[in-house]
């Protein structure tokens, strides 16, 4: 790791990273516009009951699988290690980048990671698994008109998983907080490894 970089409070790991970063709308389908507008808005939990609150109260694209849903994906694919895009109270893996630090400019472990990017770092990502060929568990949309949809097939080593759907499946603020629309995003589970040939369109 790189130095400076780790921190160890009581029982964690903490690899301190940044995820902010607006949605693109180029080649947006009608789900991608979809996902985009849904997520200017959320459903917070307050004295038993839900309301909307809007994307100035907190990020709009940072989310949080639902913790049942992870474990399906430690049991099917193995459990990953490090978390490369998280935080202290949402992170699934021991050991995590924080938001606070950019995980794209530090050096990633040879070990299994787990990813859940926003939309828009998405060719970032995968352009790192594939330059330094790691080996990642990485959710993200089945969009295939978008340009980095025909790498992700030629980096997995499996067909995607479709991530099941739940009412609560994307949260925020220690579960609090709802995505109203989860299907929009249509997520699944790549299994990446970038030693795999690459895509000369993602160079």
């Amino acid at each position: 790791y790189d130095s400076g970089v780790i921190f160890k409070p009581p029982g964690r790991s903490l690899v301190q990273p940044l995820m902010r970063s607006g949605e693109t709308s180029s080649g947006m389908g009608s789900s991608e516009a979809s996902v985009a507008q849904s997520d200017s808005c959320s459903w917070q939990e307050q004295s038993g009951r839900r309301h909307v609150v809007t994307e100035h109260v907190v990020p709009s694209d940072e989310w949080m699988l639902h913790p049942k849903v992870v474990l399906k994906i430690w049991e099917f694919f193995g459990r990953a290690e490090i978390d490369l895009f998280a935080s202290e109270d949402n992170s699934h893996c021991p050991t995590f980048f924080s938001k606070e630090v950019d995980a794209l400019a530090h050096t990633w472990p040879s070990t299994l990671l787990y990813a859940f990017p926003p939309i828009a770092l998405i060719p970032q990502v995968i352009r790192r698994i594939r330059e330094d060929q790691h080996r990642v568990l990485l959710v993200a949309p089945l969009w295939r008109n978008q340009v980095w949809s025909s790498e992700l097939f030629k980096l997995s080593l499996r067909a995607p998983w479709p991530i099941p759907l739940r009412r609560d499946l994307l949260s925020q603020a220690n579960r609090t907080i709802w995505q109203p629309q989860p299907e929009l995003w249509a997520l699944h589970l790549w299994s990446l490894d970038g030693s795999r040939p690459a895509s000369p369109g993602m160079s």
